[in-house]
C-alpha cells in the first residue's frame, strides 16, 4: 500500500455532493476491492491551489480511481530532496 495524490476537477463534481471532500470520500468508499477498504484512508485534502486528496491505496484501488470520472491525474506521493544553499555557483567557484 502506497500514498497517492489524486487530482480532481471541481467542475466535474456531481451536484449531489456539497463539497469536494464529500466527493473524495465517496470515491474511496466505492472501491470494489473490499478486502483493502478498511486500510484505505485519505490522509490529506487539497483545496487551495488545486482540488484533490492524498490517500493510502493499493495498486488495484489506484487503478480503479484513475478510471473514475472527474479524476484528472494520479501520482505516487514521494519525498523530494531540495538543495537549499545561501551560496550561488559563482560565489562558490571564486577563489
Amino acid at each position: 500500500m502506497s500514498g497517492y495524490i489524486h487530482l480532481t476537477s471541481e467542475n466535474s463534481r456531481p451536484s449531489t455532493f456539497a463539497t469536494q471532500g464529500e466527493w473524495h470520500f465517496f470515491m474511496i468508499n466505492t472501491l470494489t476491492d473490499l478486502s483493502f477498504k478498511s486500510d484505505s484512508c485519505i490522509f490529506y485534502g487539497y483545496d487551495t491551489v488545486f482540488k484533490g486528496f492524498a490517500a493510502r491505496l493499493t495498486t488495484q484501488e489506484t487503478e480503479q480511481i484513475k478510471k473514475m470520472s472527474g479524476v484528472s491525474a494520479v501520482t505516487e506521493d514521494a519525498m523530494k530532496t531540495v538543495l537549499r544553499t545561501t551560496r550561488s555557483i559563482t560565489t562558490v567557484s571564486r577563489p
